[in-house]
């Protein structure tokens, strides 16, 4: 079994304030080339820096991405914050096998869930 590490509140603070411009404004809508490569630079370090993300075997835990919770976004709305820590993680993993999948969740909308999700369960804490 996989060890999680723990996260403080100002861990889950510095993976917010490190979204910021990284997901479009309300209303916009974004291309692939629109996604900010340095600010989710930044973002994908504070996840990393913050031990936000950690190694486990997602491709296992979520069938290489073929497992419905991977992109269900009623899922993603009742996740606590290990199941959401792992969708995230599972993520960030796969955009390294497929070119470009964390700018598609940005583009629709399902990154910024998480992080909406994130801060629903940050001000829970």
């Amino acid at each position: 079994m996989t060890s999680i590490p723990p996260l403080s509140k100002e861990d889950i603070d510095a993976v917010l304030d490190s979204a910021a411009g990284v997901t479009p404004p309300p209303g916009a809508q974004w291309r692939f080339d629109d996604v900010p490569h340095e600010p989710l630079l930044r973002h994908i370090q504070a996840l990393s820096h913050s031990r936000f993300i950690f190694v486990y075997d997602w491709t296992n835990e979520f069938s290489r991405g073929g497992d419905p919770r991977f992109t269900c976004r009623r899922t993603l709305a009742q996740a606590d914050l290990t199941l959401l820590r792992k969708l995230m993680t599972a993520h960030l993993r796969m955009d390294r096998f497929c070119e470009n999948h964390l700018a598609s969740l940005i583009i629709c909308g399902y990154w910024q869930a998480c992080l909406d999700r994130l801060q629903e369960l940050r001000r829970a804490m």
